[in-house]
Formats: structure tokens, sequence, C-alpha cells
């Protein structure tokens, strides 16, 4: 029995809108990258998202990972009111991030070209793109690390339930 006025659907539907909103303006920066990349180049949007895909690839197997598996300890913590088991979790795993992302850092700051050679140089994919795509994810490495450093301040925001910060 799901009625739409109950009081959990309403404080549901407050922390949807949040998530909506952080998500949209996600989004909407995107939208803004590729409008600005077409400006400067014809071919930048392509540019910037096959080195997107290459930037996710760290992102997604150590930041995000590292946030997921650090949600439930932080919100135990939380809900404890365990303030200091909760700065050492959280400090712990910055500290994790810091000693995988910035070798992954270095990683793509060095092996940039031939990457993106060795995946997308072939077919029509030529020289240019090769070398214009590397440019643009040697600029997505410097943003590793602080991309995994707000998912795990959000995922601490989450555990304490404040939705607000990182939809702001």
């Amino acid at each position: 029995d799901i009625q739409l006025c109950s009081p959990e659907l309403k404080k549901l539907k407050k922390y949807l809108f949040l998530s909506i909103l952080g998500v949209g303006a996600m989004q909407i920066n995107s939208a803004l990258d590729v409008i600005f990349a077409r400006i400067a180049d014809a071919a930048g949007p392509a540019y910037l998202a096959y080195a997107l895909r290459l930037e996710q690839v760290p992102t997604a197997l150590f930041g995000v990972t590292i946030a997921t598996a650090l949600l439930p300890p932080l919100s135990r913590a939380a809900k404890a009111e365990k303030w200091g088991e909760f700065h050492q979790f959280l400090s712990f795993s910055i500290q994790r991030s810091m000693g995988l992302m910035i070798p992954c850092f270095f990683g793509v700051i060095l092996t940039a070209v031939w990457a993106v050679n060795l995946i997308y140089g072939h077919g029509d994919f030529y020289i240019l793109a090769t070398q214009e795509t590397a440019l643009c994810l040697i600029a997505y490495g410097f943003g590793l690390f602080p991309m995994t450093i707000v998912f795990l301040l959000a995922s601490s925001c989450f555990a304490c339930k404040n939705f607000k910060y990182p939809a702001i």
C-alpha cells in the first residue's frame, strides 16, 4: 500500500528532488562542455567524448568503488554518533584514494597518446584525432583526484543524511 501523501513518500520526494537537481546541473555542465568544444574545433566534442571514456576507467575502478564501499561504515558511524570513527574512515579512504589516483594521473599523462592510439587509432581515426584526444585525456587526468574526493565527500554527506550539500 503506497499512499501518495504518506510522510515517507514526502520525505523521498525531497531527496529525489535534490538528486534530480544535482544530476541536472551535471548534465547542463556536460552540455556546455560540448558547446564550448564545438566552438573551439568542429571535432572537439568527439575528442572530449573519446577522452572521457578513457578517463572514466580509473574513476570507476577506484573513485566510485571506494566511495561505494565507504558509505555503509560511514552510515553506521554517523548513526551511532561515533564521529571519531567516522573521520577515521573518511581519512583512510582519502589517503587510499590519493595512493591510487595519483599514480593513475601519472599513468594517464605518460600513456595518453599510446592508450588513445591503441583503443581508437584505426580506421578513420587519424593521427590528429589521436593527438587531440590524448590532450583532452591529459586535461581530464588533472581531475582524477578531485573527482574522487567529491565522491568521497558526497558519501560522507549521504551518511549523515545531508543531501543538500552534494546537490549544491
